[in-house]
């Protein structure tokens, strides 16, 4: 069975065997980062309403299996997409939150690396009776390039 090395580890090896303790750091180490972000309804949100979370830099990625929505009795009816101004459901695809509780993000795409700054943002779809003080918190992790 062949050993597969992926693109930093083989970077890592080949730094090894020239005599340098690891490879350049810029480009093999990234940092991972946590939000907990909070919005609170004010009753007047409305169907396609556009609610920007966080906005990540240049080298970041989301990284979507650590990242969650929570409410509790948001209102009769509160869906929506989590995403980037480019691609409104990158990161989750039809949340449904009406219920309440823990959403987590599925992605539609494989996340990729920013190259310029972007907003998290999640776009509202169907919004009926939204419960005026209902928090919902977002919980995003994302990793930062060196």
């Amino acid at each position: 069975m062949p050993n597969l090395n992926s693109t930093e580890y083989a970077a890592q090896l080949a730094a090894a065997y020239n005599g340098a303790a690891m490879a350049d750091g810029n480009k093999t180490s990234q940092s991972v980062n946590f939000a907990r972000v909070r919005y609170t309804l004010t009753a007047a949100e409305a169907s396609a309403d556009v609610l920007r979370i966080l906005q990540l830099g240049p080298g970041c990625t989301l990284i979507p299996a650590l990242c969650s929505v929570y409410c509790s009795d948001p209102g009769t009816v509160l869906t929506g997409t989590i995403g980037l101004s480019t691609d409104v459901d990158a990161y989750s695809s039809l949340l449904t939150l009406d219920a309440g509780g823990l959403f987590r993000f599925v992605p539609t795409t494989y996340p990729t690396e920013l190259t310029e700054p972007a907003i998290v943002q999640m776009v509202l779809g169907t919004v009926t009776a939204p419960t005026l003080g209902a928090v919902i918190e977002f919980d995003l992790a994302w990793t930062t390039r060196h």
